[in-house]
């Protein structure tokens, strides 16, 4: 199995049912973005995770095409950024993250994303 299989029949799945999980409990969702303000540990744990899974995605897996994998590539780049706007920018996140519409629309491109990965992981090997 090639590793950016590997990678997408791993996050593939995680979007999804995350994203779900965000549409589905939005209370709860606008629950933990508020206590998020409280622990500013939190928010640089979020970014060392997203800044390392990203930095291994793109050591491991970069590769530019016009098949689905590239949806992997993007995936650590997309990684790298998010951790460092949430190393260097947590209350701007946090803020752009609490509108709801933003809300949707991170859920709606995550269920989008997770299942092209999903389809590349596990249809069209």
């Amino acid at each position: 199995m090639e590793i950016s299989h590997l990678l997408a029949g791993i996050f593939g799945p995680f979007f999804v049912i995350v994203s779900i999980w965000c549409l589905s409990y939005d209370k709860q969702v606008k629950k933990v973005l508020d206590s998020l303000k409280h622990a500013p540990a939190l928010l640089l744990m979020g970014g060392n995770i997203n800044l390392l899974m990203g930095l291994v995605i793109v050591n491991l897996y970069s590769v530019w095409d016009l098949s689905l994998s590239v949806l992997v590539s993007l995936l650590g780049w997309v990684l790298i950024v998010r951790g460092l706007l949430l190393l260097f920018f947590p209350e701007g996140m946090l803020k752009l993250r609490k509108t709801t519409n933003w809300r949707f629309f991170f859920s709606f491109v995550s269920i989008v994303w997770g299942l092209g990965l999903c389809y590349y992981a596990f249809i069209q090997i």
